[in-house]
């Protein structure tokens, strides 16, 4: 027993050390992060409303998600004072320990999975176009004008694997009067070379096709050029004994934006140089990705430490429309295909469509 008990504390004191090393010695805290996302649901078209120059007849679209990311964040950018919103004496620098994982456009590595599907079936009464490209419209449409259109479509996304996500800039503050750690869950991004999507399609006249029935069979997966990220999250306040080390949480809050459902996160704070209350999947997951992910480009430059709310660097927009009009113009087809591919792209810009991140709940809005 006393020969195990000793292993057991030589393999502990491995894994601390392992964990130390792996943190930058500018670092005064770490957060190793886990957060999986879950929503379902589906959504019904009102008979009668336009789709381009057709007339919609019936709509129904469903959708379910299932991702997780598990990475680490090192906090290196030390904050004068509070950096929640509201907070009393907030410039007490003893009172408070806040800090920023400044990582720029790099972002921290993160081991991600992602399942999700969308399948829309949707019925149209055609009428001639007039818009740009209605001549090569109208001329696929030749004899089937009045006629009800059936189609269904089906965008399944797949990825997984370390380095396949990035964590970006959020804050951690510490009360050490009321005795609250304030965290802000980290804008997610997901490297889109890593993520395959896949597209099926099945178009009728006057009446839909079977239920398994598709015109081209299990389609070939390409790689998506869309940005797609995990929606954000609001800051979260967990309580945290006085001069603590150490604090491991686990909470689900509801998600905003269209597709909905529950993340569930959890995470396991450390000051550096410390191992964390118990050795987790999520740790072991994220040193993983971080000897596995390429060499990181440069980090912009930090802003002032008295400006937390600074806006972060983000790669080019990419819509959900501008996904949307590609998958339905290249892949779906069929008479008011590229009309509905907007909306099916819209499952692509729900999970994505990245811009600048927007103001957090803890800082102020931008001047207009």
């Amino acid at each position: 027993m006393t020969q195990a008990l000793a292993g057991f504390a030589a393999a502990a004191l491995g894994a601390a050390t392992l964990l130390a090393a792996a943190l930058p010695a500018h670092a005064q805290w770490a957060v190793d992060y886990t957060v999986r996302y879950e929503a379902a649901g589906q959504q019904v078209g009102q008979p009668g409303e336009p789709r381009g120059p057709d007339t919609l007849v019936s709509e129904k679209v469903t959708w379910r998600v299932q991702q997780e990311v598990r990475g680490t964040l090192n906090y290196t950018q030390k904050l004068r004072g509070a950096v929640a919103r509201n907070m009393p004496d907030k410039n007490n620098e003893q009172r408070y320990d806040s800090w920023i994982s400044r990582s720029g456009r790099a972002g921290n590595p993160a081991w991600m999975k992602i399942d999700a599907e969308e399948v829309m079936d949707s019925a149209a009464r055609l009428a001639k176009a007039d818009a740009e490209g209605a001549v090569e419209l109208n001329r696929q449409r030749a004899g089937k004008l009045g006629r009800i259109e059936h189609l269904r479509t089906r965008i399944t996304l797949a990825g997984e694997g370390p380095g396949a996500a990035k964590l970006n800039d959020p804050f951690v503050q510490i009360d050490r009067v009321d005795g609250k750690l304030h965290f802000e869950p980290p804008a997610i991004d997901f490297d889109p070379a890593q993520v395959r999507y896949t597209v099926q399609k099945v178009t009728r006249m006057d009446k839909p096709a079977a239920a398994d029935e598709w015109d081209s069979g299990d389609a070939k997966a390409q790689r998506t050029t869309a940005v797609l990220s995990l929606p954000l999250l609001p800051v979260q306040v967990f309580d945290m004994p006085r001069d603590a080390q150490s604090l491991e949480a686990t909470r689900t809050v509801d998600v905003p934006g269209p597709t909905g459902g529950k993340a569930t996160m959890t995470i396991a704070l450390r000051r550096a140089g410390a191992a964390p209350a118990a050795a987790t999947d999520a740790a072991a997951a994220a040193a993983t990705a971080v000897a596995a992910a390429p060499t990181a480009a440069p980090a912009a430059r930090p802003a002032a430490a008295s400006d937390p709310c600074a806006p972060k660097n983000a790669a080019p927009a990419t819509t959900a429309a501008d996904a949307g009009a590609a998958v339905g113009g290249a892949a779906l087809g069929g008479g008011h295909g590229r009309i509905v591919g907007t909306t099916v792209g819209g499952f692509l810009g729900a999970l994505g469509g990245k811009k600048d991140k927007p103001a957090r709940g803890d800082c102020p809005a931008p001047a207009r």
